[in-house]
C-alpha cells in the first residue's frame, strides 16, 4: 500500500471447474462452464478502517478434497475442453486472479483385475462359406495404471476353424467425450500406442481339420470347454505383452460435461474374408500409486497344473508409438516470483487463514451459455462479452454435508464427487451413519452401486459397505451384481462371496445371475468361500 487508503474487505476465492468451447470461424459459437469446487475465505475485514501505507502479508492454507479432477485441456478439432482451476483475492473494486495446477491423487493400490468375456466369431472363407470359428480372450492383471509404468496384458485363444490366425494387434485408445447442454455430444479419439503385429510363441494359432472341428462343435460343453482352456492359459500368463503407458496420457475422468476414457482394442487377424475378431478392455489411468500394490480383495488363490514352457514376456517396440496432432498442456504450476520485500519490521503479516472447499450440489450447477445469436445484417452473430459474467459468485446451493444418514444424501454426495470411495469411507467412519449401513437392504445397496461414479471403484467400494452390513446376504451380492458395470461382474463376486452370510444356503442365485464366462472365471472363488463351512452345511442336513 503506497499510500493511506479506505479499508475494504480483503476475500479469496477459489473454483474448479469443466469448461467447453466451440469456435466457428473463428468465433465462439457457444461455451458452458460447470462449476464442480467453490472456496470462499475472509482474509480481513478492514471496513470502516484506514489502511495505513505499508506491505502487508497475508497467509492462507487451503484444503482441497481428495476427490479432485487433475488440471487438463483438449483442443482437438473445432471444441476445446478445458478442468480448470483459478483463484482470485478481492479488495473492494480492486481484482487479482490466476489459474493453478491441480493433480488427481494416486490411483488406489488394490489391483482391479479386467477378464473380459470371450468372443466367438463364425470364420467365413471364399465364397462366404462358414469354415469353423475363433474363440479369442484378453485380460489384464490391473486395469489401474500410472502414466509412464506397464500395463500387463494377457492374451488366448482356441482356433476351431480351417484357416490359420495370422497376427495379433492392439491399440491404446484416449476417447474424450464433450456433453454440452443443448449441444449435440463432440468425441475426439486418439490412438496413444499401436503395434500391428505381436510375436506370441505360445499362442495355439494353428488350423484344425475339418473333422475335428465338427465333433468340437457338436459336443454339448463346446462353450464351457472353450472358456475353461482360455481361463486356464489368461491365468497362466502363456502369452503376456507388457505394455508401456504413455506418460502424456490424460487422467481418465467421468464429469459434468467432460468425459476421458482408456481402452485396450486387441485384434486377432485371420486368412479369411470375415471381420477379424476383437475385444475391448477398460484401463484407468492416472498418477501411480505411491504404495506397492495389493492383490484384489478376497480373491481366492487356488492352484491349477497346467504343461507350458516360460516364454519371457515380449516388449512393444519402441517405434511403435504413434504421434497426435496435439498433446494435453502440461499443468500450468504458478511458480515463485521473488518480491522487493522492505525489512521485516516494516512488513505486516497476518495470522494464517484456512479455508474449507465447498463440493457444489449438481442440483444447482453454475453454467453459463454465451450463445447469443443477434441477426445484425450480414454482419453475422453478436456475443456476450466475458466481463458479463462473475464466475467466482458465490454459488446458490453448495452441497451441504449435513443432511440425515439416509440414502439420498449419501446418493446427492456421490454424485458431486469423482472419489466416491472416500465419501463412502468418511460415512462409515462417522458414529451416526453406523445403524443406516449395519440395517442396509438388498436393494439400496444395489442403488449405492449403481450410483458409484467410476465402474472401477465399484467392487471395492461394495465390499467396504458390506463389511459393515449386520446380515450381509446373497440377495445383496445379486442387487450389486445387476448394477454393476459389465466387466466388472467377476470382480464383484469375488469379493463380495467371502461376505455373504448365508452362502451354503442360497448361494445359487448368485451362480444363477452369472453367464457361462462369470462362472469359469469365479469357479475356484465359490469353492474356496465355501470351503470353510462344511459343518454349517451339516447341521442343516
Amino acid at each position: 500500500v503506497s499510500k493511506r487508503m479506505k479499508g475494504e474487505l480483503l476475500s479469496l476465492v477459489a473454483i474448479g471447474k469443466e469448461r467447453v468451447q466451440s469456435k466457428n470461424h473463428g468465433k465462439p459459437s457457444f461455451k458452458q462452464e460447470t462449476q464442480f469446487l467453490h472456496v470462499n475465505a475472509v482474509l480481513q475485514d478492514m471496513r470502516g478502517k484506514t489502511v495505513k501505507a505499508g506491505n502487508y502479508v497475508y497467509p492462507f492454507s487451503i484444503h482441497l478434497p481428495d476427490s479432485l479432477p487433475a488440471s487438463m485441456s483438449s483442443s482437438g478439432g473445432r471444441v476445446e475442453a478445458q478442468i480448470q482451476y483459478k483463484i482470485a483475492a478481492t479488495f473492494g473494486k480492486t481484482h487479482f486472479d490466476r489459474v493453478f495446477g491441480v493433480t488427481s491423487r494416486p490411483l488406489p493400490p488394490t489391483m482391479v483385475p479386467c477378464f473380459v468375456e470371450p468372443k466367438t466369431e463364425a470364420i467365413k472363407a471364399m465364397g462366404l462359406r462358414t469354415v469353423g470359428s475363433v474363440t479369442f480372450g484378453a485380460m489384464v492383471r490391473d486395469a489401474h495404471v500410472g502414466r509412464g509404468n506397464t500395463l500387463s496384458l494377457a492374451v488366448a485363444c482356441r482356433n476351431d476353424s480351417t484357416v490359420d490366425i495370422r497376427r495379433v494387434e492392439f491399440k491404446l485408445i484416449e476417447l474424450i467425450t464433450l456433453s454440452p447442454k443443448n449441444q449435440v455430444p463432440f468425441q475426439d479419439k486418439t490412438t496413444l500406442l499401436h503395434c500391428e503385429d505381436i510375436a506370441l510363441p505360445g499362442l495355439i494359432k494353428g488350423k484344425s481339420t475339418r473333422t475335428a472341428i465338427n465333433q468340437r462343435q457338436r459336443s454339448i460343453d463346446f462353450h464351457e470347454t472353450n472358456y475353461a482352456a482360455i481361463y486356464d492359459a489368461l491365468l497362466h500368463d502363456s502369452n503376456t505383452i507388457e505394455i508401456p503407458v504413455p506418460a502424456r496420457s490424460r487422467d481418465t475422468h467421468k464429469g459434468g460435461i467432460i468425459k476421458v476414457e482408456h481402452y485396450l482394442k486387441i485384434k486377432l487377424h485371420t486368412n479369411a474374408f470375415t471381420d477379424n475378431v476383437s475385444i475391448k478392455i477398460p484401463l484407468q489411468i492416472g498418477n501411480a500409486s505411491t504404495s506397492t500394490p495389493l492383490p484384489p480383495e478376497a480373491v481366492a488363490s487356488g492352484t491349477m497344473v497346467v504343461d507350458s514352457e516360460a516364454v519371457p514376456p515380449p516388449l512393444v517396440p519402441a517405434d511403435s508409438y504413434v504421434d497426435r496432432p496435439a498433446s494435453p498442456a502440461e499443468i500450468p504450476f504458478v511458480s515463485a516470483v521473488l518480491l522487493d520485500i522492505p525489512p521485516e519490521s516494516e512488513v505486516t503479516v497476518a495470522p494464517v487463514v484456512e479455508a474449507t472447499a465447498t463440493i457444489l450440489s449438481p442440483s444447482a450447477p453454475v453454467e453459463r451459455d454465451v450463445r447469443q445469436e443477434t441477426d445484425e445484417g450480414n454482419d453475422g452473430h453478436r456475443y456476450e462479452e466475458e466481463e458479463d459474467y462473475n464466475e467466482f459468485a458465490t454459488p446458490s446451493a453448495p452441497l451441504t454435508e449435513d443432511g440425515p444418514p439416509c440414502l439420498s444424501t449419501l446418493l446427492s454426495e456421490m454424485l458431486t464427487t469423482v472419489n466416491d470411495y472416500t465419501i463412502v469411507q468418511s460415512k462409515i467412519n462417522t458414529s451416526k451413519w453406523k445403524e443406516f449401513f449395519e440395517s442396509l437392504s438388498p436393494e439400496d445397496f444395489g442403488s449405492i452401486i449403481a450410483h458409484v461414479n467410476s465402474d472401477f471403484d465399484q467392487p471395492r467400494i461394495g465390499s467396504l459397505i458390506a463389511r459393515e452390513v449386520d446380515k450381509f446376504l446373497c440377495d445383496h451380492c445379486v442387487t450389486a451384481l445387476r448394477n454393476t458395470a459389465s466387466w466388472n461382474r467377476p470382480a464383484m463376486v469375488k469379493s463380495l462371496l467371502p461376505l455373504c452370510t448365508d452362502l451354503w444356503l442360497r448361494g445359487d442365485i448368485i451362480k444363477a445371475e452369472l453367464s457361462e464366462w462369470e462362472q469359469t472365471v469365479t469357479a475356484a472363488d465359490f469353492d474356496a468361500a465355501t470351503s470353510h463351512i462344511p459343518q454349517q452345511r451339516a447341521v442343516v442336513h
